[in-house]
């Protein structure tokens, strides 16, 4: 049976644009296909540059016989006074497209390019519609049908077999329609009622087949029901949908949506509609409008036979598509020998070869940078800037996150209690012997015992005193309130709790929460719901530099006089403080619930022997498990164990249910990953912090971790773009869209009382990647009746099916192949370490990482503080997330040199600036930081002293952007740059310093100032005790710089306090 196909291509050349005069300013324009052998003309056009052909269709056939990828297009001049032709452009049109997209028609224009015998340049361009069909005649590919017979009669394969081989045959084709939309508006809003000429473009993916609709005119709610097949094989594929309008000069986007492929199998031929979002698919609150679609992913053979008979016959278009120019006829002959041979070993051999056709090929490791039309760029430079504005979106919310942060220092925490109402009985009487107690960053203070009262009056204040405290230490400090009753001879009873957030206290005005009533809940026990007493208190937080405010208690006394008399008019009925009757005083029960699905590049925790390890090449393992906190209610997952010597990722599938009284005075949640240990207390490996205000609502009734739902509800997950937080939960079955958070700690290996502070609390002080958590998380506001308000774990519903698919229905969030290039010029003020008995400094090597992949630069001499490597590497094809939030910051390590390496400063720079970037920024100095864990006495850098800084040239972004030439580094030319100096001097003029901070117990200090450059230091004189000294000293430096002003190290200038009989110290 031969592998012909009969197929044609039908072409018609719309119009031009643009086109060149010629001598005399005359321009008669006709155009000349050309298909392989064979070629049609245009009709001539007198006295235009934009001629309107319109052409008849023509037909060109046998594409895939003859090995035909291109069409080339010649654009040319009729003169009519010689009755000769002269050429004014040539267009080449890539057929790739067309050929795998039978049966879809194509419109682009192509700019003209310079033709061959050209004494001049092109310009304009040239519209053109191409449409590839494949013929159903008998002498086409074999169907489904043919291979089964041939395996059958060839092998003798069970029929049965086979009639369930052709029913589950793998679907390769999207169909559907785009029926019509809704809600188009050009400013996103209906206010201003203008209409737009909308139309509606599906690709598959971000570079695959697309089609698009007509234009449809002056209308806010266009109807195009067009039908459309796209060529698609990949489960995990995503299909991209835009909706612009089309203006007169250029095009401006609508919405648009990403819709799985996985979905679209899931609900198979339903008409249904899909909201639109704004660039980059961000989920910005504003109503954009919705498109209505109907979509199916079906077995397609006219797909099946192009795909076949490309990867039988067109080899060649391949290669010369990626730049094998004239060696595709090499390729054509060896195609042609190597058909005859398979055809000469039989039919076993055949139905190998036919299955194999129409297998996915798989992606290059290595992308290659393709020519592209003018229309194909344009879509390119829009994606680009959608990005773009994407990760400077991401990166000013990070910059406003860091605005907010907490200053570093000593606080002070002041809890008043005041009194105590409505406790619940805990003994026997029905009364209580109550007492509080307040718990904060490990340490609690507690009042005295009141005896067998339900209220009572404390009027204590405890006083918290936190001294020398990070940022985030302080910003995640949760202050937890409990009330137990005292028991002489068993534990002591706990009443209630309530919980509250330090850092949003010290948010608000004064510093303060002022004589506040708040209900207390019991997390722990089924059998006691709703609120169990009530407790007045006051709150302060006070920071360095913060006053705390007076309150004038005699008249407070009166206010709270007059408000008990309200009360008691009331009959006394009312709840504390004056609070609403109902739900106020009975509270609102939600639960905040956590989906735990998996976990990724963990570190090894332990050896296989058992022993504590720190990584590196040898086999080791962690038993993970998660632990989330919230309002002093905690759950955790169950304990995983995982062993080897890669890449360790446990699977939980299951659900956290934490109960929450509503309204809550505590907005943090802290999640935790930890090894467990039989014999020592549990190693945390590293937290993430959420606001509770920020997660997603649940309103839908009745849901319960025990309910059901089918396998078919998973698949909302595969939408891992553009994902609507409204849809139901009965269509997700498993909470929101899980998405991946990046863990941070303490170098790998570092445990205990050294890498508390980055294990605990991370932050910008932790230094090292520790793995990423994939997680959902929601608040389901209207709970099962039968839910308890106790913390549980679950199981995830048809966790079972799930374990058995893994993750191929594409619950995991969308992934895309990133590079990272790396130019280390060189580090100024590199901290001079020296191993016992060396005469020079340890050598330094630097090292650039994202996640778990790495770069690493050469030891090199430290020359007075100054180390240089001036090498350029590339990071290739790294498979990382397409939402920006889940990338991985970039982390870079200075390391000392043998014989005792280790890691002694680090600094981390988040992805979204270097994507933000785009591979064209320059050179930039980035200041490192002493790691926290690795003290001076470790082998590291005092925390007094300056770490230094390195010039990087960093560029972070796709693959497919990697290797545009638009983005390409001469390495020559950028090398060349760091070692180009010349003579230069550099003056600091020094006038006088103000406010600066007592370091002597007068109050005041003896500052001088200290300025490091090039690995020289000077100093001025020490103007002593004074906090405001006036210098007015110039220092001097000359050295040979480079010429690149991008390339000149940094300045530092430091502030020290001189003292005559102990060292220095650093302001």
């Amino acid at each position: 049976m031969d592998v012909g196909v009969e197929d044609r291509l039908e072409v018609k050349v719309v119009c031009g644009e643009g086109l060149l005069e010629v001598e005399g300013g005359e321009c008669n324009p006709f155009a000349v296909v050309r298909c392989g052998s064979e070629f049609e003309q245009t009709v001539v056009l007198n006295h235009t540059t934009s001629p309107q052909w319109d052409s008849a269709r023509m037909v060109f056939s046998d594409i895939t016989e003859n090995g035909t990828d291109h069409l080339l297009v010649t654009v040319n001049h009729k003169n009519l006074s010689r009755q000769s032709d002269e050429v004014i452009g040539q267009a080449i049109v890539d057929l790739r497209t067309a050929t795998l997209s039978p049966g879809v028609e194509s419109d682009e224009s192509y700019e003209l390019e310079r033709a061959p015998g050209m004494t001049t340049n092109a310009k304009g361009s040239v519209r053109i519609e191409v449409t590839y069909f494949i013929s159903e005649g008998d002498d086409a590919l074999p169907d489904s049908s043919d291979e089964d017979e041939l395996l059958e009669r060839e092998e003798g394969a069970d029929p049965s077999v086979l009639l369930r081989g052709r029913r589950q045959r793998a679907p390769n084709c999207i169909v559907g329609t785009i029926v019509r939309g809704r809600g188009l508006y050009l400013d996103s809003s209906s206010s201003s009622g203008r209409e737009v000429d909308a139309y509606a473009s599906i690709r598959v993916g971000e570079t695959g087949p697309k089609t698009k609709t007509k234009v449809a005119r002056r209308t806010n709610a266009p109807t195009w029901d067009q039908p459309f097949r796209l060529p698609c094989s990949d489960g995990e594929a995503l299909l991209v949908v835009k909706v612009k309008d089309s203006g007169s000069l250029s095009k401006h986007l609508l919405g648009t949506c990403q819709i799985s492929v996985v979905e679209i199998a899931a609900e198979s031929d339903k008409i249904k509609w899909f909201k639109l979002l704004g660039d980059g698919y961000a989920v910005d609150g504003v109503d954009r409008g919705a498109l209505e679609l109907q979509l199916s992913w079906v077995y397609d053979k006219k797909v099946a036979r192009s795909l076949s008979a490309m990867l039988s016959s067109s080899k060649p278009q391949r290669a010369r598509a990626l730049g094998g120019g004239a060696k595709g006829a090499v390729d054509q002959d060896d195609d042609d020998s190597s058909g005859k041979q398979r055809r000469r070993g039989g039919k076993k051999k055949r139905a190998d070869f036919l299955q194999s056709m129409l297998r996915k090929e798989e992606d290059d490791d290595e992308p290659v940078a393709l020519k592209r039309t003018t229309k194909e760029q344009e879509d390119v430079d829009e994606q680009r800037e959608n990005r773009r504005m994407m990760a400077e979106r991401v990166e000013d919310e990070r910059d406003r996150d860091r605005e907010k942060a907490m200053v570093a220092g000593d606080y002070q925490i002041q809890v008043h209690v005041i009194e105590a109402r409505d406790l619940a009985g805990e003994d026997l009487n029905g009364l209580s012997d109550p007492y509080v107690r307040c718990k904060v960053l490990g340490r609690s203070k507690k009042t005295r015992v009141v005896r067998k009262v339900s209220a009572a009056v404390f009027d204590e204040t405890l006083y918290f005193d936190l001294k020398q405290m990070k940022p985030k230490e302080i910003e995640e400090a949760v202050l937890e309130v409990s009330c137990f009753d005292f028991d002489v001879f068993t534990a002591h009873d706990l009443v209630g709790l309530a919980t509250f957030d330090v850092e949003a206290i010290h948010s608000r005005d004064d510093h303060e929460l002022y004589h506040h009533w708040v209900g207390l809940v019991d997390p722990k026990r089924a059998d006691k719901t709703g609120y169990q007493g009530f407790l007045k208190l006051s709150i302060t937080v006070l920071g360095p530099g913060d006053v705390q405010k007076f309150h004038d208690a005699d008249k407070e006394y009166l206010e709270a006089e007059n408000e008990e008399e309200a009360e008691d008019a009331l009959g006394g009925l009312g709840p504390p403080g004056g609070a609403p009757f109902g739900a106020a005083a009975e509270g609102k029960l939600v639960f905040l619930v956590l989906y735990v699905w998996e976990a990724e590049d963990l570190p090894k925790m332990e050896s296989s022997s058992g022993f504590f390890g720190s990584g590196g090449d040898s086999a080791g393992k962690v038993d993970a498990y998660l632990k989330c906190d919230f309002n002093g209610t905690s759950c955790g997952t169950s304990v995983a164990s995982v062993r080897g010597k890669g890449n360790l990722a446990p699977v939980y599938y299951e659900q956290l249910w934490l109960p929450v009284m509503e309204p809550t005075t505590n907005k943090k949640i802290t999640v935790g990953l930890y090894d467990s240990n039989t014999f020592s207390k549990d190693a945390p490996v590293a937290h993430l912090f959420f606001d509770y205000d920020d997660v997603e609502r649940n309103d839908e009734y009745g849901k319960g971790s025990a309910g059901t739902s089918t396998l078919g509800s998973l698949f909302a997950f595969g939408s891992a773009l553009g994902t609507s937080s409204s849809q139901s939960a009965a269509t997700r079955g498993n909470g929101p869209r899980p998405q991946w958070y990046n863990l941070y700690g303490a170098p790998l290996g570092v445990q205990g009382k050294r890498g508390k502070l980055q294990n605990r609390f991370g932050g910008d002080d932790a230094s090292t990647y520790r793995g990423r958590v994939l997680l959902g998380m929601e608040v389901v506001l209207r709970p099962s009746s039968r839910e308890k308000q106790v913390a549980k774990r679950a199981p995830f519903r048809d966790y079972k099916a799930i374990r058995a698919a893994g993750f191929g229905l594409g619950f995991r969030p969308a992934t895309v192949k990133y590079h990272l290039r790396c130019l280390a010029v060189m580090g100024s003020e590199i901290p001079s370490l020296r191993s016992p008995g060396a005469l020079s400094p340890a050598k330094m090597a630097l090292v650039v990482s994202v996640g778990n992949h790495h770069l690493r630069f050469a030891y090199e001499a430290n020359k007075r503080g100054v180390v240089v490597w001036n090498a350029l590497d590339t990071l290739k094809s790294v498979e990382l997330p397409v939402r920006i939030e889940e990338i991985p910051d970039v982390c870079v390590y200075l390391i000392r040199g043998p014989p005792r390496t280790q890691t002694v400063c680090y600094c981390r720079i988040p992805a979204a600036r270097l994507l933000k970037e785009q591979f064209s920024g320059e050179p930039r100095w980035e200041l490192l930081k002493a790691d926290p864990a690795i003290a001076k006495r470790h082998g590291g850098v005092a925390f007094t002293a300056n770490p230094g800084a390195v010039l990087l040239k960093l560029g972070f972004g796709l693959s497919e952007d990697a290797v545009d030439p638009q983005f390409a580094w001469d390495e020559d030319l950028l090398k060349k740059k760091a070692v180009d100096v010349a003579p230069y001097c550099l003056r600091v003029y020094v006038f006088q310093a103000r406010h600066l901070p007592a370091s002597d117990e007068n109050g005041l200090l003896d500052p001088y100032v200290k300025v490091r450059f090039c690995g020289k230091k000077d100093k001025t004189k020490v103007h002593s005790m004074t906090t405001a000294p006036l210098f007015y000293e110039t220092l001097q430096f000359n050295e040979l710089l480079p010429k690149d002003p991008f390339y000149g190290p940094d300045v530092v200038v430091q502030v020290w306090d001189s003292d005559n009989l102990s060292a220095n110290t650093p302001m």
